[in-house]
C-alpha cells in the first residue's frame, strides 16, 4: 500500500469519528472546505519525526480524532490560508479533572497554525518546512474532556519567509475557549 493511500485511509478514518455528530457534519459538508490528510497525524517510520502526534497523542485516550479541512482557493482568494480542525479529546489529556492540559491546547494550536502554513504556502509555489517564532495563547474557559472541539486557523499576511496566523479553539456552541496569534518562519530543512 503507497503512503498516499495511507495517509487517505487514516484521514477518512478519523473523519469517520464526526460524521455522526450533527454539528460536526455541517462542518464536514461545508462545500468551501475540503478534507485534505493532517501530516503530523501519519506515522513516519524510523525518523520518528511528528511522533508526538501520530504516536503519543494519537490514542482512543488522548486525542482520538483530528480531521483538517481547508478553504478552497478562489479567484479573489488564492492561497489555501484557512482551516478547520475537529478534535476529539479524551481524558489522558488531563490537567484537571475533566479539563484539557493547558500545555496541550497550546500544542494543538500551534500544530494547526504550523500545518495551516505549511499548506499555506505550497499553494504560493513554495516547499519546504517552518519553525514558531512565537506563540501567544490566551486561555478564556477551560478545554472539557473528554469532548469535541474545533480549532479555527487562519494565516492573517505573509511577509516572505514569515506567515502571521491567528486561531482559536470553540466549542460545538461557538464559544471560545482558547485564541492564539503566532510567528511561523519558513526554512530549509536541512537548516533544523
Amino acid at each position: 500500500m503507497s503512503n498516499d493511500t495511507t495517509r487517505d485511509d487514516n484521514n477518512l478514518a478519523e473523519a469517520d469519528l464526526f460524521r455522526s455528530i450533527p454539528w460536526c457534519q455541517k462542518i464536514l459538508r461545508d462545500p468551501d472546505y475540503e478534507l485534505e490528510p493532517t501530516s503530523s497525524r501519519i506515522h513516519k517510520g524510523s525518523t520518528r519525526e511528528d511522533a508526538l502526534l501520530a504516536e503519543t497523542l494519537r490514542t482512543s485516550d488522548t486525542i482520538r480524532g483530528w480531521t483538517s479541512l481547508y478553504r478552497r482557493p478562489t479567484k479573489s482568494r488564492p492561497l489555501k490560508d484557512e482551516v478547520r480542525t475537529l478534535l476529539s479529546l479524551e481524558p489522558g489529556l488531563n490537567g484537571y479533572p475533566r479539563v484539557c492540559h493547558g500545555g496541550i491546547v497550546a500544542t494543538i494550536l500551534d500544530e494547526v497554525l504550523s500545518i495551516l502554513v505549511a499548506v499555506c504556502a505550497r499553494s504560493e509555489g513554495r516547499h519546504g518546512d517552518n519553525v514558531t517564532a512565537y506563540l501567544n495563547v490566551t486561555y478564556v474557559k477551560p478545554v472539557p474532556t473528554p469532548s469535541v472541539v474545533l480549532v479555527k486557523g487562519k494565516v492573517d499576511r505573509v511577509e516572505r519567509r514569515k506567515h502571521f496566523a491567528t486561531g482559536e479553539v470553540v466549542n460545538e456552541q461557538g464559544v471560545v475557549l482558547a485564541k492564539v496569534d503566532g510567528l511561523f518562519v519558513s526554512i530549509e530543512r536541512e537548516k533544523l
